[in-house]
């Protein structure tokens, strides 16, 4: 049976592990596998950037209150988002980057852009060593 590149099946010739005949087709294999790969974060990371815009747009600087129905119209998808602030009063901000906001109730939320407190608490939690999982002491 003869061997062929498993990109463009052209025969091969030289070592008997050769998989690819050329550098263009091995760069052409491992980008795709890196697409599909990539695929789930690439849409993640798409749903976030809209959710943000969507706060930025809605509220573009400072605080507001509006409702949920205002969001949901222009594509925001809750349950994506960059980091969560938890307030001393008890309420949680969900963050999109540098927007937050705050549900109040079932019909309006709070939006408010990242203040220099809050950024310095989720950047404390970033910092924060991670468990070593596994390891034995």
């Amino acid at each position: 049976m003869e061997r062929t590149c498993i990109v463009c099946h052209t025969p091969l010739k030289g070592r008997t592990d050769q998989q690819f005949c050329s550098d263009p087709c091995r760069s052409a294999h491992h980008n795709q596998q890196r697409k599909e790969q990539n695929h789930y974060l690439r849409e993640v990371n798409r749903i976030l950037k809209r959710n943000r815009n969507i706060l930025q747009r809605a509220c573009p600087q400072g605080k507001r209150k509006v409702k949920k129905a205002l969001l949901l119209q222009q594509g925001f998808q809750y349950g994506y988002f960059t980091g969560e602030y938890h307030t001393q009063q008890g309420h949680i901000y969900y963050y999109c980057y540098d927007y937050g906001y705050r549900v109040v109730n079932e019909e309006e939320l709070i939006i408010v852009q990242l203040q220099p407190n809050v950024q310095q608490h989720l950047d404390n939690i970033v910092r924060e060593d991670p468990p070593q999982y596994g390891l034995d002491d």
